[in-house]
């Protein structure tokens, strides 16, 4: 690489110091230095020719021509007869030969050094575009791939979805469904609610992240507008800039039987992944599960009669004992808390089922569930979602109103 020196005060400061260098030796040691052929002159010449150009050639030639007239001045000698003798004088010539072409060829170097110096950045910033362009194709390239593996496995992971959702209660379907999001949609903090019956509120019944983000009890009203959207649209709504700050980034209903009956909830997510590829996945998603659940509503209404003593909403002790291994299911895959309690009612003939039914509904939600042991006159309770500490007070109510409007009911 040429040697490159832009500040020129620099350059004509070495000049400065290597001729006064010169101008001081040649004093102290009466050298003689302007008698000398070659002089030493010569070489300071060719040396910032070289280095610097020819300005800083013909700034030394200066140089030298100062220093010829100080000594003729200083011996009281005739400066234009010592000009004449320089004139008659070759060497005269090859310092300024030397300080013009030496330093024109210096000059020139120096361009087309920054000339070539300039075309070597382009290339370098043209190599640079272009790695970036292959990086970028490269990535475009996976992504490609992926999306091709995706379309090729969606046969198989439909059937996969249908199978895993070919349940016979509603509950494992949920359980199947919230499997089936991780797996197939990589959410964070997510849920599925049922919906109230009153229209108000969203129950949780499965949820996996953070029970600060998916609280047991949303109220509608929190996010009205991004709800209302959700229930008139009855499709995936992503949450807005002018929604409601409680509204989910995402929420997409489960319809069954034409009505709204749970909501899933995604409350953090990255927003990277809601590419249309992903919404158009998630719409499937919800309507494989929508689907599937329906199916296992049609086949409960078959086997309910079974399942519930009749005109009641007491479960059998076989049929209780499956929701209660569904919320312990919930609670080893995604923590999820639930609770259960027990009151003694004793023999219990279809007319005092149904006045406990009635009794009993006032108090429990939707979600919960009562079964009811014919063999050991146990009423058992299940509350899904809720923890076992909120328990004490809810049974001591029910066991009350029991002991108030039920004979023979011991609480124990």
């Amino acid at each position: 690489m040429g040697y490159r020196q832009n500040n020129q005060i620099r350059i004509y400061t070495e000049i400065i110091l290597a001729f006064l260098s010169v101008f001081v030796l040649d004093q102290l040691f009466m050298l003689q230095v302007h008698v000398m052929q070659p002089s030493p002159f010569l070489f300071l010449v060719l040396l910032f020719s070289m280095r610097y150009g020819w300005k800083a050639g013909i700034t030394s030639f200066v140089f030298v021509l100062i220093y010829f007239i100080a000594l003729e001045v200083l011996v009281n000698g005739d400066v234009f007869v010592m000009f004449y003798n320089m004139l008659s004088n070759k060497w005269l010539f090859v310092y300024v030969c030397i300080a013009v072409i030496v330093g024109a060829s210096r000059t020139a170097w120096k361009e087309r050094y920054e000339d070539l110096l300039f075309v070597n950045e382009e290339l370098r910033e043209e190599l640079k575009s272009a790695q970036n362009a292959v990086s970028q194709l490269t990535i475009t390239n996976e992504v490609l791939e992926q999306r091709l593996l995706q379309s090729e496995m969606s046969i198989s992971s439909v059937y996969g979805m249908m199978r895993a959702l070919d349940q016979d209660n509603i509950e494992f379907v949920t359980n199947e469904a919230v499997a089936i999001l991780s797996s197939y949609f990589n959410a964070q903090d997510f849920g599925i609610y049922h919906v109230d019956t009153s229209g108000r509120t969203l129950r949780i019944k499965v949820r996996r992240g953070s029970h600060e983000l998916l609280p047991q009890t949303i109220f509608l009203e929190e996010a009205k507008q991004f709800y209302q959207r959700l229930f008139e649209e009855r499709n995936l709504t992503v949450k807005r800039e002018s929604d409601e700050e409680a509204a989910p980034v995402i929420a997409g209903p489960i319809i069954i039987n034409n009505e709204v009956r749970q909501v899933l909830i995604i409350r953090n997510m990255d927003l990277y992944q809601l590419t249309e590829h992903n919404i158009q996945l998630l719409h499937w998603l919800l309507q494989v599960i929508s689907e599937g659940a329906e199916r296992v509503v049609a086949k409960t209404i078959v086997k309910k009669r079974d399942k519930l003593y009749t005109d009641t909403l007491i479960y059998k002790k076989a049929f209780f004992d499956e929701y209660v291994q569904i919320e312990q299911q919930r609670f080893e895959m995604y923590k999820q808390p639930y609770a259960c309690f027990e009151v003694f009612i004793g023999h219990a003939e279809h007319e005092k089922l149904y006045d406990i039914s009635e009794i009993v509904r006032k108090f429990l939600r939707e979600v919960d569930k009562v079964g009811f042991d014919a063999e050991t006159g146990m009423l058992h309770f299940l509350l899904p979602g809720t923890e076992q500490k909120y328990v004490t007070q809810l049974r001591e109510r029910i066991v009350t109103k029991l002991k108030d409007e039920v004979t023979s009911i011991h609480g124990t």
